[in-house]
């Protein structure tokens, strides 16, 4: 499943590859909740890699805050009224 941005990415692309300038191409999405900054990068994107995909990211990616581990965490704060959060 794709994520909204890459959708919002790729209608970018769609109107930069029939020649649409970017304030053209603001003024048609303004209805999506994007900048021209974003419009320039996603172009600069394209420009640069050829495709839209987000950049592969170093490292692990941040897990702590999923519902799982934030429920572990305030049972232990619960369990012990000294610990500090």
């Amino acid at each position: 499943m794709k994520s909204e941005m890459y959708e919002k990415r790729v209608a970018d692309l769609a109107l930069h590859k029939v020649r649409k300038s970017v304030s053209q191409m603001y003024s048609l999405l303004k209805e999506l909740p994007i900048t021209e900054r974003f419009v320039f990068r996603t172009i600069a994107r394209y420009k640069e890699t050829g495709s839209v995909e987000d950049r592969p990211r170093k490292g692990l990616l941040r897990s702590s805050h999923t519902e799982k581990v934030v429920k572990a965490v305030r049972s232990r704060i619960n369990r012990n009224a000294l610990r500090k959060q």
